[in-house]
């Protein structure tokens, strides 16, 4: 643990006891978001859902006031937020990729906030599950008892894989709804900076790395032929985020893709920065499919997005060097209508 880490932990300690709470209007005239789970960690997926979010919200409901609750304050919030909001407002919940068994804090939480706002329209942004088996999972379990109990429920899910689980272990007053990872909705700048880095990888060290023979032969052949920068996704180090630079961090990390010629990830978000930015990447899959499943149902049309499983060593390889002598920033495709449904459901 570094010296810049423990820093920057008591600082997000001195930052929690000045901020206790979260202020909104409790006027009942002024509709109201309350979106919970939100972030404060330095993970740049989360970042940009959060970011994402917001815009989103702002775009759909231009009038109301988005309240939002970290993680940290969501069961010191929920019995304010109740005594406050009316049936004109929305419970929402913030996406990713923690529903079920490999980040269970975040699922209590999830679960929480279900229980205590049975009674209201809640959304669940954009999610990728993540549970054992019906029958090894207690997390699910406990779930699905506490959806059961919903008036009005929406899950959003951004891939196909979790979306056919999501329909079979749920229950039937559960709106389960395939959707685009919402960071998708995002209109990052393609500016006209130079691509001066050859090969930028943002790869996986953590419980979702997968280890594929493919991946690293191909690491090791660009590490010995290319200028390569190492970068991730999450950083090592401890920054507080929170509403006021959480778009500066994310542009700092976005010029990191406009920068490269090519990016190699196996980040779920590696490759949808690269995505938004126009930038050419190598995917490569993740444990639990998510990346992979993403690609394909989102994503597979886009031509500087190129799927390691379709494509020998040779042909990444080739792809690689093609990028370094053809040099382009390319112009994402729209996917607005893809996300209608989380405006309907927002709105309805």
């Amino acid at each position: 643990m570094n010296f810049g880490y423990l820093v920057g932990r008591m600082r997000y300690r001195i930052y929690c006891i000045f901020h206790r709470k979260v202020s909104f209007s409790k006027s009942p005239e002024v509709q109201k978001v309350f979106l919970f789970g939100t972030i404060e960690h330095m993970n740049y997926g989360d970042i940009a859902i959060n970011q994402a979010e917001i815009a989103f919200i702002q775009d759909s409901l231009p009038s109301s006031e988005i309240v939002e609750i970290p993680e940290r304050l969501v069961s010191a919030m929920i019995p304010v937020v109740l005594r406050y909001a009316t049936s004109n407002d929305v419970i929402a919940f913030h996406g990713g990729g923690n529903m079920g068994d490999i980040w269970p804090e975040q699922e209590k939480l999830r679960r929480k906030v279900f229980r205590s706002f049975k009674n209201f329209k809640v959304i669940s942004f954009p999610q990728s599950l993540s549970y054992k088996s019906d029958s090894h999972s207690n997390n699910l379990k406990k779930t699905v008892q506490a959806l059961r109990e919903m008036k009005k429920v929406t899950i959003f899910i951004r891939e196909s894989l979790s979306y056919s689980q999501a329909r079979e272990v749920f229950p039937s007053n559960v709106r389960v709804i395939l959707v685009p990872d919402i960071v998708m909705s995002m209109k990052a700048e393609l500016d006209s900076s130079d691509r001066y880095i050859d090969v930028t990888t943002f790869m996986r060290n953590d419980q979702e790395k997968f280890y594929q023979g493919k991946k690293t032969a191909i690491l090791k052949h660009v590490k010995g032929n290319y200028a390569v920068t190492t970068s991730d996704t999450v950083d090592t180090g401890w920054k507080t985020i929170t509403p006021r630079n959480r778009k500066k961090i994310l542009e700092q990390k976005l010029n990191q893709f406009r920068s490269s010629k090519i990016i190699l990830t196996d980040r779920l978000h590696g490759m949808i920065f690269a995505f938004i930015t126009g930038t050419p990447a190598i995917i490569f899959d993740n444990n639990n499919h998510k990346v992979k499943f993403s690609y394909l149902n989102w994503l597979d049309n886009v031509n500087y997005l190129h799927f390691s499983e379709k494509l020998s060593e040779e042909e990444i390889i080739k792809i690689i060097n093609y990028y370094q002598h053809h040099v382009a920033r390319h112009e994402p495709i729209n996917l607005d209508e893809k996300f209608f449904q989380i405006s309907k459901a927002l709105r309805k």
